[in-house]
């Protein structure tokens, strides 16, 4: 909001392209990590467990999402944790 009120739309667009570039890079990481190649499928990996591995990639996705566009409700329950 700070940027926006002082109109650094330059710095802003910076943000932006680097926030998608590093989502971009960091799920394909955790998609490296969770999802197998074809080889290790027939070892034993059925579609059971690359199912609940890409549900949970796109669950942890969507809260990372969630939680940098609208904390509030998470600093809420975190202030309330503490008092």
């Amino acid at each position: 909001m700070t940027g926006v009120d002082a109109a650094n739309w330059t710095l802003l667009a910076a943000l932006i392209i680097g926030s998608g570039l590093g989502l971009f890079y960091y799920l394909r990481v955790m998609v490296g990590l969770y999802l197998h190649a074809p080889a290790e499928r027939q070892a034993g990996f059925g579609p059971i467990r690359q199912k609940g591995a890409f549900i949970l990639v796109i669950a942890i996705a969507l809260a990372v999402l969630w939680m940098g566009v609208y904390p509030q409700p998470m600093l809420e329950f975190i202030h309330s944790l503490g008092a």
